[in-house]
């Protein structure tokens, strides 16, 4: 009897090996073709997957297209910064500021030199030629405040700046800094961008195991980009559409309520506030011990609405939402940590 079990079970473990040997040759076969033929796995024109900031714009890259019939030309630093080259250490003689933010800095709707950074650069040294400033740009589109928070640790303090300005966009980057409210704030790239736990203790992703199988295996990282397009494409380019939280009055959009009193907000919103709060403090103890002067650009959403605010709160139907809000709130918490803030 038991030689015979043998024999069964033999043949039925040497097919299942020879299958799954199978299979792993084909993956393998797959992954060189893909690697020997180039091809990789954008989220955008320009952003690509990265193992700790969640993704970057391709460092060098370089395209052209037309905004408004206006042609742009769109160039990354060896960093994925729009920015130009610079170098690690300062020079002598040169003084420095470091911009952190997202789409409002790197600006890929202008050219170089019409964007914030630049023109701020230049202003400097017209007011002050007797020195040499320079104005580093760390802004990449879609970036939450943990990612920024990354680039400070990684990239800005590295390059020495005086001065750095922190830029806010309230709308969404609230929305975007809570672990529990990915893909409720209309991007794609929640499921790649790195979050501060609610306990504050450190950085993870949604799904970290899926995140270091996009960096090491690039056929995994195109089925798994194709489907985060294919669940969750509605939220992304419809504004009705967006997938709604429980509220106090019932569901309701998570991207605006940012802007609800805390005692109507639902409690995800409320646990971003906290996580953005904690993201505030752990940035200027970080400037602070590095004796860099930290200062806060806030970019607030009503300014993009102007008067057409009051019709988008009735449309939006959430008649408690407070277009200061946010703005008085990310200030006032930038002032208890020593952080200048300003809202445009």
């Amino acid at each position: 009897m038991e030689s015979k079990s043998r024999a069964r079970v033999g043949p039925m473990t040497r097919n299942i090996l020879t299958l799954l040997g199978s299979v792993g040759v084909a993956l393998l076969v797959v992954e060189i073709a893909v690697r020997a033929l180039g091809i990789t796995v954008p989220q955008s024109d320009s952003w690509y997957p990265h193992q700790r900031l969640g993704w970057t714009d391709l460092p060098g890259h370089r395209y052209q297209y037309e905004v408004e019939g206006r042609p742009v030309t769109v160039e990354f630093n060896r960093l994925g910064f729009r920015d130009r080259e610079r170098a690690m250490v300062k020079p002598p003689g040169v003084r420095r500021i470091a911009i952190v933010g997202d789409s409002f800095i790197a600006a890929v709707q202008v050219n170089l030199a019409e964007t914030f950074p630049a023109l701020l650069e230049a202003r400097l040294n017209r007011l002050d030629p007797t020195a040499d400033w320079e104005v580093l740009s760390f802004g990449v589109g879609d970036w939450g405040n943990a990612q920024q928070l990354l680039a400070l640790e990684q990239h800005v303090l590295g390059h020495q700046p005086e001065l750095i300005l922190w830029q806010f966009f309230p709308l969404n980057d609230v929305c975007n800094n809570g672990l529990a409210l990915a893909f409720h704030c209309k991007s794609l790239n929640d499921g790649y961008r790195p979050y501060l736990t609610e306990a504050g203790d450190e950085v993870t992703f949604l799904q970290p195991w899926r995140q270091r199988l996009r960096g090491y295996w690039r056929t995994f990282a195109y089925v798994d980009r194709w489907q985060l397009i294919r669940r969750h494409h509605r939220q992304y380019f419809d504004l009705e559409e967006m997938e709604k939280i429980p509220g106090p009055d019932g569901p309701v959009s998570a991207l605006l309520a940012t802007y609800l009193p805390a005692a109507e907000q639902p409690e995800a919103v409320r646990r971003a506030w906290q996580t953005t709060e904690r993201l505030i403090e752990r940035f200027a103890d970080l400037a602070h011990e590095r004796r860099v002067s930290l200062a806060a650009v806030l970019i607030p959403f009503k300014a993009r609405l102007g008067e057409s605010w009051p019709r988008f709160v009735r449309a939006t139907r959430l008649g408690a939402m407070d277009r200061d809000y946010a703005d008085q709130r990310l200030l006032r918490v930038l002032a208890e940590n020593g952080v200048q803030g300003v809202a445009l």
